[in-house]
């Protein structure tokens, strides 16, 4: 709808991996008390986010297992962080491409709009929120499930189809 000239919204990538594998090579090189090298942590946690970035501690933990460490209760509890820190990479991707686009939010808190809810369809909902600096809107609607002012779901700028 409005900003139609700009590139597309990072999505996850081979560059947001990387910065999550040094995120938590870094994190599993303190935990092993630099036994073992942090270029080689962050080579293991590139191994093993490459499919399970969005797994449990206790399963990530036994992925570092195959790598040939010794996961204990610690490292679990270390490695459920990292969906966690997944969202702060691709928040911080999203961040700079709307500051190296110049993005600005072009609707505004009270506006009426029909926004596009991926699985759920769309829905005529109020802008009760700006989020300026990842592009998006808090909107409620009345079947949201949450009473006009405790709650909104937040979807990005392009799931606005039209201003009411």
């Amino acid at each position: 709808m409005e900003n139609s000239t700009i590139t597309n919204r990072p999505t996850w990538g081979e560059e947001m991996k990387k910065d999550l594998a040094k995120i938590v090579g870094k994190l599993v090189n303190e935990w092993c008390q630099n036994e073992t090298s942090l270029e080689e942590c962050i080579e293991s946690s590139e191994k093993v986010l490459e499919y399970n970035s969005n797994d449990n501690g206790y399963e990530l933990a036994k992925e570092f297992e195959d790598e040939g460490f010794s996961p204990d209760s610690e490292l679990v509890e270390i490695l459920d962080c990292v969906s966690y820190e997944k969202s702060k990479v691709q928040e911080a991707f999203i961040k700079k491409w709307v500051a190296d686009n110049n993005l600005k939010l072009e609707l505004s808190i009270g506006q009426r709009v029909v926004a596009n809810f991926v699985r759920k369809g769309q829905f005529e909902c109020e802008i009760v929120k700006l989020y300026p600096e990842t592009m998006q809107y808090g909107l409620w609607y009345e079947s949201i499930g949450y009473e006009k002012g405790k709650g909104h779901a937040i979807v990005n700028f392009e799931s606005i189809v039209s201003i009411i």
